[in-house]
């Protein structure tokens, strides 16, 4: 579903004892103007603020146990958020650092759950905290590297459960891990013909739940998983070859839960195990 944004922005750049301020008050989208950051000895540093407000409309289930609870329906979701956050190229550009906070603010929060096994939108309200960190570094010639981080708490005050009458109260967002994590590493080669390249890649994921209701049949544990491959891309980017293995780690974790409690059984789907192929790609201008 679509949001319809209005937006105002707040954002700083340059030395840390001097800021001048861009004041952008644009609706429909969270994009904003930008203006060039202004460099110092150390490196670039822009800051920037954000407050953002958007909502999603409302409508009816399709399915209700009696006609009032049809005519009933669901009300519009609204969201604000809050963010600050700092860009910072450092070591004559060769580091990159991005990093934010933000706090997300929902009212009527739209909360899909499945009771007596009707598939049910209903209205509560919600909020998500957390903070994400990027790092980009070629710290040898020919050698990229990347990191980034993200921190979430969410809570959400009531979603139905399977059982009529029953419910999860301060709930977490589904899909919604307290702790991510990923990385990649990659190589490069030139070569008269082309790009050699050798990647790896990977990434973890705390303990979250599949289902707004927070069951314990759409719990995920932890899991990390990692992927590797080996390309050569021709020297006008028109053709590329490579040799890859998707999750060598073979770890087994759910990416799809639904609790079909009442009829007496869950159905589950888990991610593809180790594989191994390859792919030839080409190009037509």
């Amino acid at each position: 579903m679509s949001y319809l944004h209005f937006q105002f922005s707040l954002q700083a750049f340059g030395d840390p004892e001097f800021f001048f301020f861009l004041f952008c008050l644009q609706p429909f989208f969270f994009k904003c103007l930008s203006l060039p950051a202004v460099d110092d000895e150390h490196g670039a540093h822009p800051y920037h603020g954000k407050y953002a407000t958007g909502f999603k409309s409302g409508g009816y289930n399709d399915v209700a146990s009696t006609n009032a609870e049809f005519l009933q329906g669901f009300d519009a979701e609204t969201m604000t958020t809050y963010e600050i956050g700092l860009k910072s190229l450092l070591l004559k550009n060769r580091l990159q650092i991005n990093a934010a906070l933000f706090y997300n603010d929902y009212k009527d929060y739209q909360a899909f759950s499945l009771t007596a096994l009707q598939p049910q939108v209903t209205n509560s309200d919600a909020s998500v905290k957390g903070g994400e960190i990027e790092l980009f570094t070629r710290p040898l010639r020919n050698f990229d590297f990347a990191l980034s981080a993200a921190f979430l708490d969410s809570n959400v005050k009531f979603v139905p459960a399977v059982f009529p009458g029953t419910g999860t109260r301060n709930a977490e967002l589904p899909q919604a891990p307290h702790v991510s994590l990923n990385g990649l590493g990659r190589y490069s080669v030139p070569m008269p013909i082309g790009t050699l390249a050798f990647q790896l890649d990977g990434k973890y994921a705390s303990k979250h739940f599949l289902e707004g209701t927070n069951s314990d049949v759409s719990f995920q544990k932890g899991y990390f998983t990692a992927n590797g491959s080996i390309s050569l891309t021709s020297n006008d980017e028109r053709w590329q070859g490579s040799l890859w293995v998707k999750n060598f780690t073979n770890t087994k974790y759910k990416v799809y839960n639904l609790d079909l409690g009442l009829l007496g059984f869950v159905e589950q789907m888990y991610a593809p195990p180790r594989q191994f192929g390859g792919t030839l790609r080409f190009g037509f201008r």
